[in-house]
């Protein structure tokens, strides 16, 4: 067993586990967290999270590039995702003041980035697979980027309605409606998972799959949680909201 075929397993076991894991209680740090006095500030630690995606997979491609139009746009893509996680989102989040991500959160979300970094900037450099000019009118590429830009879409108008909901200063959690939220609990995760089963589809890699596996594994039982906290905290919690799946879950 090679390298990146390691790679590709520990992903796909730790999806399982991690699945497992997340459904027998919320991961420990937002809304869920416990004070952690030595923890990362909040901003910083999705900063770090996603920096191996900003750095190390560019870096990667870079150094095996073909220089094809095909995984140069693809490029395009994984960098929209990456640095919205990474340095958007962190500067639209208010209320963060004196709050941390704890230590282990902060190493695991780095470790699982750099990993899906590396193989997907494989990908990306053709390693595996070549992608001709052709691939742009392909269903794979075609469907698949359908199924990434709604998915990316509707996580950040989610990303942008959360990050209204408090003024400067506010702490607390509130109710969110409006847009995808007067059905779903969690259209932030919906949205993740989207584009991350998108990017499989237009990639048609085992790495790229190993992040749909990951984001969902991570994202869903985690909207479960959200869901269950809302009921828990609003009195008033619309009855029919989902927590990720319309009119399902």
């Amino acid at each position: 067993m090679n390298s990146t075929t390691a790679i590709l397993t520990a992903l796909f076991v730790a999806s399982g586990v991690l699945f497992v894991f997340a459904g027998t209680g919320p991961l420990r740090y937002g809304r869920h967290a416990r004070i952690d006095a030595s923890g990362v500030p909040v901003r910083l630690a999705w900063l770090v999270m996603a920096s191996p995606g900003l750095l190390l997979c560019p870096w990667i491609y870079e150094q095996g590039a073909s220089g094809g139009l095909v995984p140069t746009i693809m490029l395009v893509y994984w960098m929209l995702a990456y640095g919205w996680r990474g340095l958007v989102f962190p500067a639209l989040m208010r209320g963060t003041h004196g709050k941390r991500m704890p230590w282990g959160i902060v190493v695991l979300g780095t470790i699982f980035t750099a990993a899906l970094a590396y193989l997907n900037a494989l990908v990306l450099a053709e390693t595996w697979r070549e992608y001709p000019l052709r691939w742009l009118w392909s269903v794979r590429f075609l469907y698949g980027s359908m199924l990434f830009l709604a998915g990316m879409f509707i996580s950040r108008a989610s990303d942008f309605v959360l990050s209204r909901l408090r003024r400067r200063g506010d702490l607390g959690y509130m109710l969110p409606r409006g847009v995808f939220f007067e059905e779903l609990s969690c259209p932030n995760y919906l949205g993740e998972m989207l584009m991350w089963l998108g990017w499989a589809v237009l990639t048609w890699s085992k790495a790229g799959l190993a992040a749909a596996t990951l984001s969902i594994a991570l994202l869903l039982p985690r909207a479960v949680s959200h869901h269950l906290w809302y009921r828990r905290t609003f009195p008033n919690y619309p009855p029919n909201r989902r927590a990720i799946i319309p009119f399902v879950l």
